[in-house]
C-alpha cells in the first residue's frame, strides 16, 4: 500500500496479507501511516536464491512466450517496473510504465511483459487513490497453440494474465495476486478473462497452472473489501498547505498489541520477528508446545492468556470443548516450560517421562538398526525439486552417504538406500529404521512412485513396521522445557560436548550450500565444490548420529539396554563366532557366521522376481524414450505413460488401507477409541461354537457394547477384521512388530441402540474355536482386483506389440487414454418446446452408429435427463441387434439404469427411425451379487454370465461391475458398446479394463458433480475419473467429443443459476415448465442462513436447531407441480444435506424429537441423483481454525453442487459467517473458498440468491 496526496493506493500484496494475515495488514497500515518502522529485512541466504531462481524462471517465461507467437509474427511488449512494486502512480517509472501498458493493450498486441495496470477509485470515494499492480504478463493468445484469442461479444482480444512463480505447485498467494490482476482488466473495461494463469517451476521451461477466473473474482472483492476497511480507519487522506501529505495518523490504527498468534505465513511476512518477540516478551500461550490455534483462543476464554497462567490453572477452567487428558498435558507442559525458563541462560531443557509404555514398546535394539535422514533441495531441476543426499548410519556408528545430482541418479541413490534396507531386514530379521518426523517415510513413497521402482519393497518395509518415527515416540512419553519438539531442541539432552558447530546447522543452510556447490560446479570450481558437499555430508551424518545418539537416550530412560550395547554384543559375538569359523578353516560357515547368505539379490539389487519383475519390465519398455515431465510429451508419449502407471494402479491403490491397517494394529486401544475407522468392543458377550447344517465352518455370534454410532458401524463393510489382544489365538494374522492377530471372517456387523452383533467363522480346516473375545473391528480389506490387474497387462501387452510395429493400437480404450476425439459435427440438440428429448436421443444414437472404435461423451448436469437419454440409446441400438455393456461404480447405479432401459423396451418408447426392419425385442441381464435376496427382478440372473451372453441370438443388455467385464470368458464374446454411467465417479483404469471388452465406448455422468474418490498415489494423473480424464481440465464437453445436456427439468430457474455459474460457466438453464410449480410462501432459489457459533468441528447443535426450524416451517404448505396438481409438503418432500456424518446422526436426532423422523438426512453421497422440492444444507463447521478435513472438503465446488441442485423449488445453506474467512493452504481450498464465497456474494446482490441473519441462538 501507499499514502500519497491523491489517497490510499493499494497493491496485490495487501490483497494477499488480508487472505494470509489480517494482523500484518494492520502492521502495513500503520507503517505506511508513519506509526510504526518496518523491520530490518535479514539476511537470509534462502531467499537470495528464491530471489534469484525467480527472476531466471521469468526470463524463461518470457522466451517461451516470445517462441510461442513468433511463428504468426506476433508482438511481445516488454515494459522496466519499478523496483518497488508498491510505488505510488505518479512515479516516474510507474507512470511510464502504465502508459505503455495501455498503448500495448490499445495496438492488441500478444504479449505484455511487466504491465503496470492502474485502477482509480471510484467517484466520491473518501479514501481516494485505487489499485495498482504490475502483471508479469498479459497474454492474448492461447499458451498452447498462440493463436490469438478474441472476445466474442466484442470481437476484441481477451487479455488473460500470467505470473510466473518458481513453486511446483500452485499456491493461494500467487492465484489471488493473479486474480487481481484479472479484477483490474476487468475494471479498466477489458473483457472478462476467462482463466488466470502461473507459469510454475517443476518442469524444463515451465509449466503452466490454470483457474477459472470467475472462481477467485469474488475473493478478490472480498479482500480488497476488507483492505479498504482497514484503510478507512485511518480516516480521509487531506495534504497539507503544500501538497504533501502529513507523516502521522490516527494513533487507533496501531494495532493493540503489535504482534498476533504464529500462523503458516509467518514464515515469509517480515513482521514475524516482532510477533515473535511480542509473543515472548508476554509469556503467551503460544508459546506452548504443541498447542493449537483453536486451544490457544479457547483457554485464553477461560483466564488462562500466559505459560504461567496455564501452568497453574485449575481444573474449572478447561474449556467444555477440551477433553480433560488434552487440558491435563497441555497443563503439564506449561508448567515445564515455566519451570526450564527459570533456569540460567545456556542450560540444557528440563524433561520428564509421562508414559513409559512407548519407549518399553520400542523394538528391541538390533545389530541391523539403521538410523535415516534425507537431504532435498525444492529449486533443484527447474523447481520440481530433488533428494539429492540419502544418508545411513547403522547401529555401530558407521555413516554412508547415498548422493543424487540428477533425476537419474535419485533414481540409483533411492534403490540403493531400499535394497539397502531390504537387505538388513532380510539378514537381521529385528532390524527397524529410525527417523525423526515424517519426511522420510514421505519420501520413500514419494520417489518409488515417481521412478516407479521398489513400490514393492518400500511397501513391505511399511507393513513390517520397519521404519520407526522417534519424534511421535518423544510426543507420546517425554515431556521436554522447549518450546518445540524438533531434533535440534532436544541435542543438549543427548549430544554433550558434541552439538553441532558447523556452518551448515539447519535443513534450509544444507539448501543453500547445496544451490552453492552447482553453481561452483557449473563453473568449474570443482575443488571448491567438493569443499561444499563435505560440509553438506557432515551436516547430514550428524543427524543420522544425532537420531542414532536419541535412540540410545530413550531406551536408558527406561532402562533399556542401548542400541549400542546392543550392537557391541553382536559385534563381539560374530567376531567370536568368525574366529571359531577360521580355526576350522570351513568357508561356508564363515558366510553363514557373518550372514552374507540371507543377503542376496538381482543384478539390480533388487531381490523381486515373478509378477512384479513382469510389471518392471513392461514398465520400463512402456517408458522407453518418454520424458520425465509431461510437458516435453506427445501425445502417444503421454498415453504410454499414463499406461505404464495404470499397471501398478490397483496395488497402489490398497496399500494406503494396508498401512493403515497395521498401524492400528500397532497403536493402543485408547487412542483406537478416537479412530473413526476402528469400532473398539467393550462388553463382549459370545455364544458357543457351533457348526450350522451344511457348513464348513465353525461360527460364533458375537455381541458387544460400544461407544461406535450406526454410521461407523456401516462404514467396516461387509466382512470386517476382527481383532484380539496378545497372545493372539491360533491362525490370526500378525504383523511383524504387533502381538495383536486379526481375521476377516466376519460377517456384516449390525448396531442397534450402542449394541453390535456380527458372527465370526474359524477357519476351513483350522482350529476348533478359541475361548478369547475380540476387542475391536477393522475395516473390510479392498476387493480383491487380480483379474483387472491381468486385464491391464495384456492391455500393455497389446498396445506395445502394436507400438512396436509402428502401429498405434485400434481401440476404444486406447483412445480414451489419448483423449482422442471422435471428431463430432453436430449443433446442440433442439428438442422442441415439448422437450422430450427425443433429438438428443437421436443424435447420440446416430454419432454411434457412425463411430468406429471410438469414446462418446454425455455429459448431465443434475436433472438434465442424463438416464432418460441414456436408457433409450441404449434400448435404441439394442433392438438394432447390438450387444451392450453396461457397467459403472455400484451395482446400485447399474440396476437404476437397467430398471429404465427394461422401462423403455416394454413401453415401446424406443424410437429408431433409422432401422430398416422393425423392432426386435431384446434381453436384459445383470448377475446377482452376495447379499442380494430379491425374489425377482426387471432383468435376467444367470449364473453364468459368459455362457448367458454366448447364447443371444439378438440384441441384449448385460450389466455389471468392472469385475464382471475383466473375466476372460466375458471378454472373449463380442459387445458392440459399453456404456460407463456415473462415468464422472467411475475411475480411468477401471474404464480401460472394462471398455477394453467393447469395440465403442459411451461414458454417461457429470465430472463436475462428485468426483473419482482415489486411495492412492499414483506418478501419472490415472487417479482421476473417465470423464474428468476425457475432458481434461474443461468444465464441459467440447462438441467434438459429445453432448452436453443444457437444460434442467429439476431445478427452478432462481435455483439453476447459482449452480450454473458455480460449476457449469452459465450456460446451465432450467425449462421453462419448472416456473409452473410453486411452493405457498416460499420463494424460490438460494437462501443463506447464517448462525453464529464456535468450536464446533464436524457436529453444530447451533445449526441443527435452526435446521428444524426450516423443515418445520416448510412441512404442511401447499406445493404445486408442473402439472397443475397440489398437495401439502410432506416429510418425504425435504432433503437435509450435511457433510460429516455426525452432523447427520445430530440433525436425525434433532429432527426425530420434533417430530419429523420422516424427514430424510444424508451426506451429499447418498443424494446423488434424488431430488426433493426443498432442500436444507447445514456446513456444520464454525471456522477455518476447526476445520477437520480441510477446507477442500468442506468447501468443495462438486458437493456443493449436489447439495444445491438437489432442491426443485429452494435450497437453504445453513453456515456459520467465519467460514468465509478461512485461510486456505492450497490452491485448490483457494478456488473452492472463491467458489462458496461467490455463492454468498450473490446472495448479497440477488440473482437467485437471498441471505438471512440469523442470531446466535438460532
Amino acid at each position: 500500500m501507499r499514502r500519497t496526496a491523491g489517497g490510499w493506493w493499494h497493491s496485490p500484496r495487501d490483497l494477499m496479507a488480508a487472505l494470509e494475515c489480517d494482523h500484518r495488514l494492520r502492521l502495513e497500515h500503520a507503517a505506511h501511516s508513519g506509526l510504526l518502522q518496518r523491520p530490518p529485512v535479514p539476511l537470509d541466504g534462502s531467499l537470495e536464491l528464491v530471489a534469484q531462481h525467480g527472476l531466471e524462471h521469468e526470463r524463461d517465461a518470457l522466451a517461451a512466450l516470445k517462441a510461442l507467437v513468433a511463428p504468426r509474427g506476433g508482438r511481445v511488449v516488454e515494459i522496466t517496473a519499478p523496483q518497488d512494486d508498491e510505488t505510488g502512480p505518479s512515479d516516474p517509472v510507474a507512470s511510464t510504465a502504465a502508459a505503455m501498458t495501455r498503448a500495448a493493450l490499445d495496438a492488441q498486441v500478444d504479449v505484455v511483459h511487466q504491465a503496470a495496470l492502474v485502477v482509480p477509485a471510484r467517484a466520491g470515494d473518501p479514501l481516494g487513490g485505487g489499485f495498482l499492480g504490475f502483471a508479469d504478463f498479459l497474454v492474448s493468445v492461447d499458451l498452447v497453440t498462440g493463436e490469438p484469442v478474441l472476445d466474442e461479444a466484442t470481437g476484441r482480444r481477451r487479455y488473460e494474465p500470467v505470473d510466473a512463480k518458481l513453486a511446483r505447485t500452485a499456491r493461494p498467494t500467487a492465484l489471488l495476486q493473479t486474480a487481481a490482476y484479472a479484477d483490474a482488466l476487468v475494471a479498466l473495461g477489458h473483457p472478462v478473462p476467462q482463466k488466470v494463469h502461473l507459469w510454475l517451476g517443476g518442469a524444463p521451461g515451465g509449466r503452466v497452472a490454470s483457474e477459472r477466473a470467475a472462481d477467485l473474482l469474488p475473493l478478490v472483492a472480498e479482500y480488497r473489501e476488507r483492505v479498504l476497511a482497514q484503510l478507512a480507519t485511518s480516516g480521509p487522506v487531506t495534504p497539507g498547505p503544500s501538497g504533501d501529505v502529513p507523516s502521522g495518523a490516527d494513533p487507533s490504527v496501531l494495532p493493540e498489541p503489535l504482534w498476533a498468534d504464529a500462523r503458516p505465513a509467518c514464515g515469509t511476512c517480515p513482521w514475524a520477528p516482532v510477533c515473535e518477540t511480542g509473543r515472548e516478551d508476554a509469556r503467551d500461550l503460544s508459546l506452548v508446545a504443541g498447542i493449537r490455534r483453536d486451544q490457544v483462543h479457547r483457554l485464553r476464554e477461560r483466564g488462562a492468556t500466559t505459560v504461567e497462567a496455564l501452568a497453574v490453572a485449575g481444573d474449572d477452567q478447561r474449556p467444555p470443548s477440551m477433553s480433560r487428558p488434552t487440558f491435563e498435558r497441555l497443563r503439564a507442559q506449561a508448567a515445564l516450560q515455566a519451570r526450564g525458563d527459570a533456569q540460567p541462560p545456556g542450560s540444557p531443557p528440563l524433561h520428564v517421562v509421562h508414559d513409559d509404555a512407548p519407549l518399553r514398546l520400542l523394538p528391541e535394539p538390533d545389530a541391523g538398526d539403521l538410523y535415516y535422514d534425507i537431504e532435498g533441495d525444492p529449486f533443484a531441476d527447474g523447481g520440481e525439486g530433488l533428494e539429492y543426499l540419502h544418508g545411513l548410519t547403522g547401529a555401530d556408528g558407521s555413516f554412508t552417504a547415498h548422493w543424487a545430482h540428477d533425476r537419474a541418479q535419485e533414481r540409483v541413490a533411492f534403490e540403493a538406500v531400499v535394497d539397502t534396507m531390504t537387505a538388513a531386514a532380510a539378514a537381521h530379521p529385528g532390524m527397524h529404521v529410525y527417523h525423526y518426523a515424517a519426511y522420510e517415510r514421505t519420501a520413500l513413497l514419494a520417489l518409488a512412485v515417481r521412478h516407479q521402482t521398489r513400490e514393492a519393497e518400500v511397501d513391505q518395509l511399511l507393513r513390517e513396521g520397519r521404519l520407526v518415527d522417534l519424534y511421535a515416540v518423544v510426543r507420546s512419553s517425554v515431556r521436554v522445557s522447549a518450546p518445540s519438539y524438533s531434533i535440534k531442541k532436544l541435542e543438549p539432552l543427548y549430544m554433550g560436548s558434541d552439538l553441532r558447530s558447523s556452518d551448515v546447522k539447519t535443513a534450509g543452510d544444507s539448501i543453500v550450500q547445496y544451490e552453492h556447490y552447482a553453481a561452483l560446479t557449473a563453473r568449474g570450481f570443482h575443488d571448491d565444490a567438493a569443499v561444499v558437499l563435505e560440509a553438506i555430508r557432515d551436516y547430514n551424518a550428524y543427524d543420522c548420529e544425532s537420531t542414532r545418539r536419541l535412540h540410545d537416550w530413550l531406551l536408558a530412560l527406561v532402562g533399556r539396554t542401548t542400541a549400542a550395547a546392543a550392537e557391541a554384543a553382536a559385534a563381539a559375538a560374530r567376531a567370536a563366532a568368525e574366529q571359531a569359523v577360521q580355526d576350522s578353516a570351513d568357508p561356508l560357515a564363515l558366510a553363514a557366521a557373518v550372514g552374507v547368505d540371507d543377503v542376496a539379490g538381482s543384478a539390480d539389487g533388487s531381490a523381486v522376481d515373478g509378477p512384479d519383475a513382469v510389471v518392471r519390465d513392461l514398465v520400463g519398455r512402456l517408458l522407453a524414450g518418454v520424458p520425465a515431465h509431461a510437458g516435453e510429451r506427445t501425445d502417444l508419449q503421454h498415453a504410454q505413460a499414463l499406461l505404464a502407471a495404470s499397471l501398478g494402479y490397483y496395488p497402489r491403490e490398497h496399500k494406503p488401507f494396508w498401512w493403515e491397517h497395521f498401524d492400528r494394529l500397532r497403536t493402543p486401544l485408547d487412542e483406537l477409541a478416537h479412530d473413526d475407522g476402528v469400532v473398539v468392543l467393550d462388553r463382549v458377550d459370545v455364544s458357543d461354537w457351533e457348526k450350522p447344517p451344511r457348513a464348513r465352518t465353525l461360527k460364533r455370534t458375537v455381541t458387544a457394547t460400544t461407544s461406535s454410532g450406526a454410521g461407523d458401524v456401516a462404514r467396516l463393510g461387509r466382512s470386517p477384521h476382527a481383532v484380539y489382544e496378545a497372545p493372539a489365538p491360533e491362525g490370526m494374522q500378525l504383523s511383524a512388530d504387533s502381538a495383536r492377530g486379526t481375521h476377516a471372517r466376519c460377517g456384516s456387523p449390525e448396531w442397534d441402540d450402542g449394541v453390535v452383533t456380527f458372527v465370526e467363522s474359524t477357519a476351513q480346516g483350522g482350529v476348533d474355536g478359541w475361548p478369547e473375545v475380540p476387542v475391536a473391528l477393522f475395516p473390510s480389506a479392498p476387493p480383491a482386483t487380480k483379474g483387472k490387474e491381468a486385464v491391464v497387462l495384456d492391455l500393455a501387452r497389446a498396445a506395445l506389440a502394436e507400438l512396436d510395429a509402428g502401429r498405434e493400437p485400434d481401440e476404444a480404450w486406447w483412445r480414451l487414454l489419448l483423449r482422442r476425439a471422435p471428431g463430432l459435427h453436430h449443433a446442440p440438440a433442439d428438442d422442441g418446446a415439448d422437450g422430450d428429448g427425443a433429438d438428443t436421443v437421436a443424435a447420440v444414437t446416430s454419432a454411434l452408429l457412425g463411430a468406429g472404435r471410438d469414446v462418446v461423451a454425455v455429459q448431465g448436469p443434475p436433472g438434465t435427463g442424463k438416464t432418460y437419454v441414456g436408457s433409450r440409446v441404449i434400448a435404441a441400438l439394442a433392438q438394432r441387434g447390438w450387444r451392450i455393456g453396461v457397467v459403472a461404480q455400484s451395482h446400485q447405479v447399474v440396476e437404476n439404469l437397467l430398471e429404465r432401459v427394461v422401462a423403455v423396451r416394454d413401453a415401446g418408447e424406443a424410437k429408431d427411425a433409422g432401422a430398416a426392419q422393425p423392432a426386435a425385442r431384446f434381453t436384459v441381464a445383470k448377475p446377482k451379487q452376495d447379499g442380494d435376496e430379491r425374489d425377482a427382478t426387471a432383468w435376467e440372473r444367470p449364473p453364468r454370465v459368459d455362457a448367458w451372453l454366448a447364447a443371444q441370438e439378438g440384441g441384449c443388455v448385460l450389466g455389471g461391475t468392472s469385475w464382471t467385464f475383466a473375466q476372460e470368458k466375458v471378454r472373449s464374446q463380442h459387445l458392440d458398446l459399453l456404456v460407463v454411467d456415473e462415468a464422472g465417479q467411475f475411475a480411468l483404469v477401471d474404464a480401460l479394463v472394462a471398455g477394453s471388452a467393447a469395440e465403442r465406448v459411451l461414458l454417461l455422468g457429470d465430472p463436475q458433480q462428485l468426483p473419482q474418490v482415489c486411495q492412492g498415489t499414483h506418478p501419472e494423473p490415472v487417479d482421476v475419473s473417465a470423464l474428468r480424464h476425457l475432458l481434461g481440465d474443461a468444465s464441459l464437453v467440447p462438441p467434438e467429443a459429445g453432448y452436453l445436456l443444457d437444460t434442467t427439468w429439476r431445478m427452478h430457474s432462481r435455483v439453476c443459476e447459482p449452480v450454473s455459474q458455480l460449476q457449469y460457466e452459465g450456460v446451465l438453464a432450467a425449462h421453462p415448465r419448472t416456473a409452473d410449480r410453486h411452493l405457498e410462501g416460499v420463494e424460490p432459489g438460494v437462501h443463506l442462513h447464517t448462525v453464529d457459533h464456535r468450536d464446533r468441528t464436524t457436529s453444530s447443535p447451533e445449526e441443527a436447531a435452526r435446521v428444524v426450524e426450516l423443515v418445520g416451517g416448510v412441512l404442511g404448505r401447499t406445493w404445486t407441480d408442473e402439472d397443475g396438481a397440489a398437495r401439502p409438503v410432506g416429510q418425504e418432500d425435504v432433503l437435509v444435506v450435511a457433510p460429516f456424518n455426525r452432523q447427520v446422526s445430530l440433525l436425525r436426532a434433532a429432527l426425530a424429537e420434533a417430530g419429523h423422523e420422516g424427514v430424510q438426512v444424508g451426506t451429499v453421497d447418498k443424494f446423488q441423483g434424488r431430488e426433493a422440492p426443498v432442500v436444507v444444507v447445514s456446513m456444520a463447521t464454525s471456522s477455518g481454525d476447526d476445520l477437520p478435513r480441510g477446507v477442500e472438503f468442506l468447501l468443495s465446488r462438486n458437493r456443493l453442487n449436489v447439495a444445491l441442485s438437489r432442491a426443485m423449488w429452494a435450497a437453504h445453506l445453513v453456515h456459520s459467517p467465519a467460514l468465509r474467512s478461512i485461510t486456505p493452504t492450497t490452491a485448490e481450498g483457494l478456488v473452492a473458498l472463491g467458489a462458496f464465497v461467490g455463492v454468498l456474494r450473490r446472495g448479497a446482490g440477488g440473482r437467485g440468491v437471498r441471505e438471512v441473519r440469523e442470531r446466535p441462538d438460532g
